[in-house]
């Protein structure tokens, strides 16, 4: 009976696999898609992506290289500015180093977005 169940779970556990797999794949596919639109138009769109930051030196990394990655293969000019609220953990001087634009606040990002709301 152990078998069987165990059977059972292992053919579940691949089917939640592959449904992940494929999940990926339509996303790359719709990745591609969006990149080959924003090929074909004539003025290159300029995008600016704005990371709110705190001690973030685990994460801000691979979000930048990603951010890098998708200019790289949209061939589109981006800008990256990272809004830092008092980090302590060198995530300013990561985000420099990786060609991000820095501005430091002295306030969380959350309060100037209350400040915008009516």
């Amino acid at each position: 009976m152990d078998s069987k169940l165990n059977y059972a779970i292992a053919s579940l556990k691949t089917i939640v696999s592959l449904r992940q797999m494929f999940k990926r794949i339509a996303c790359n596919l719709s990745f591609e898609y969006h990149c080959r639109k924003l090929r074909e138009i004539g003025n290159k769109p300029f995008i600016s992506f704005v990371v709110p930051t705190r001690n973030e030196t685990g994460y801000l990394p691979k979000l930048l290289k990603s951010i890098n990655y998708i200019a790289l293969v949209c061939k589109v000019p981006i800008e990256t500015v990272v809004v830092d609220y008092r980090s302590e953990d060198g995530t300013p001087d990561i985000a420099r180093k990786m060609g991000a634009e820095v501005v430091e606040v002295d306030k969380p990002v959350y309060e100037f977005v209350k400040l915008k709301q009516p």
